[in-house]
């Protein structure tokens, strides 16, 4: 597997190749039971770390307290991806990350948009 490290301190920039077998057998093998243990509980660490990250750089109307982000963390499981958000959920988190000046112009964009449609079906039916 190559591996790419990057100094924040320099910019310099390395890849490796490094031996990550395929299995889970290849796993044990070669690190042994302990050495695998290891790795997860770090890589959930890690990943719970990430998590929280994400949730505490929230701020305006996607602010989260401490307390929603332990209630989010309720059945996140480290190491799986999440699962992804549906169209409706997408488009409120982007829209809410937009100034209010913004936003009323795109809603007002969208909704121009959408009676121009609708005049269009409408001259159809004639």
């Amino acid at each position: 597997m190559k591996i790419k490290a990057t100094s924040p301190k320099t910019g310099r920039e390395l890849t490796v190749e490094y031996e990550v077998p395929e299995t889970h057998a290849g796993m044990l093998e070669l690190w042994g039971e302990a050495g695998i243990h290891s790795l997860a509980q770090r890589q959930a660490a890690t990943d719970v770390k990430n998590f929280c990250r994400a949730r505490l750089d929230k701020t305006d109307d996607n602010y989260m307290t401490d307390e929603a982000i332990i209630e989010a963390l309720t059945g996140y499981n480290a190491g799986l991806p999440t699962k992804a958000k549906d169209p409706k959920s997408k488009a409120q988190t982007l829209m809410g990350k937009l100034s209010p000046e913004v936003r009323a112009a795109l809603l007002a964009a969208l909704q121009d948009q959408e009676e121009d449609e609708n005049s269009d079906d409408s001259d159809d039916n004639e």
